[in-house]
């Protein structure tokens, strides 16, 4: 837009300019007097031409108003707001766009830490950090179904509470060890025939993993019921798929990664995982009393070279691991200083010792925040 100095007349109104004297103002005959041939504007004449200056000083860049001469009248110019790039824009309305990208939100540090963690190491790590009752502070490959290993029992674990919630089985009923009971392991402490009660079956299944526990405490109860009751607390990639005496089940959330892997047992995820303890913690698995048990039952687990292994002397953790070749699992809540945090952190595909060691180093992070 041409600014004020370079503002042309209309072709129709083009006539000779009068001559100017040295104040710029036309020459006058005598004092008061005007040139000849020199007529002073209408009225009207002036008002139109106070508007054209108002809107002509809005255009180039007047601020705050600017008031116009007495003698063009009292109306004032327009305000505007000036722009960071120096270029006024009319008051509510957006700035225009200068090319500059909008800050991006910090980076979480304890996301970075973990990420810093986990990265570019060999296998998948499939891992969810999360506070009760809250939307994970990190997840990571956290709803992909994988093998469960040990985790599997505790669903077995979850059944038998619900059943005798329900009074359909004991704790004190004694179970015999049949000999299919003893294919995954030798059966440290137990012996092919021998009668054991539900309830200490269940504290060695828990507590030392023991398989033969597992075994007779699966035939017992079957998986269905199980699986129905993993699926009613909306773990819906956690199933039971292979029993004691039979074939693995095909059905369920079983099918989904038997496509994947022929030699699955059982299968859960880490959202799931995350999702039974932050259930636990707030008392909503079976009962309130069951689930304070079961996390009391959870805290007596012996195998402390993952979550625990760093801690601080007195620092505690509910948890259940979980072993196969070239899985390393654990999860559970840290009983950290500044509140419990629930982790479930589960490994494929990797080299076990190195996992055991990232899996520590995980629980230290996540205690000393």
């Amino acid at each position: 837009m041409a600014d004020a100095a370079s503002a042309q007349p209309h072709p129709s109104q083009a006539t000779p300019a009068p001559a100017r004297g040295a104040a710029g103002a036309p020459p006058r005959t005598a004092i008061g007097h005007e040139p000849p041939g020199w007529t002073r504007p209408h009225a009207s004449a002036r008002l139109l031409l106070a508007a054209g200056l108002s809107a002509l000083l809005a255009a180039c860049g007047a601020q705050g108003g600017t008031p116009l001469p007495p003698e063009l009248g009292t109306a004032t110019a327009p305000a505007v707001d000036a722009t960071a790039a120096g270029r006024p824009t009319p008051t509510g309305l957006p700035a225009p766009d200068t090319g500059t990208a909008a800050p991006t939100a910090p980076v979480d540090p304890l996301a970075r830490r973990l990420d810093e963690l986990l990265a570019g190491r060999p296998g998948r790590y499939h891992v969810v950090v999360a506070r009760p009752g809250e939307v994970p502070l990190y997840s990571r490959g956290a709803a992909e179904p994988v093998e469960a290993a040990s985790l599997y029992k505790l669903a077995i674990m979850v059944e038998l509470y619900r059943r005798r919630e329900a009074g359909t089985l004991a704790f004190a009923e004694e179970l015999v060890l049949d000999p299919a009971f003893f294919l995954e392991d030798a059966g440290e402490g137990f012996a092919v025939g021998e009668r054991a009660p539900v309830g200490d079956l269940l504290a060695r299944m828990i507590a030392d993993s023991s398989n033969v526990a597992a075994a007779a405490l699966l035939d017992r109860v079957g998986n269905g019921a199980g699986n129905a009751a993993m699926a009613e607390l909306g773990l819906a990639s956690t199933a039971v798929c292979c029993l004691p005496r039979g074939a693995a089940d095909p059905s369920g959330a079983c099918a989904a990664v038997a496509t994947q892997d022929a030699g699955v047992y059982n299968v859960t995820s880490a959202a799931d995982m995350a999702r039974l303890f932050d259930l636990l913690l707030a008392g909503g698995v079976v009962s309130a009393d069951a689930s304070a048990a079961m996390l009391a039952l959870l805290a007596r687990q012996t195998i402390d070279d993952r979550l625990p292994a760093r801690l601080p002397a007195g620092g505690a953790v509910a948890h259940k691991t979980g072993n196969l070749p070239g899985l390393v699992h654990d999860v559970g809540v840290i009983y950290a200083p500044d509140g419990p945090v629930i982790v479930a952190a589960l490994a494929t595909g990797v080299d076990e010792t190195a996992a055991v060691e990232v899996l520590a180093r995980l629980g230290a992070l996540l205690y000393l925040g």
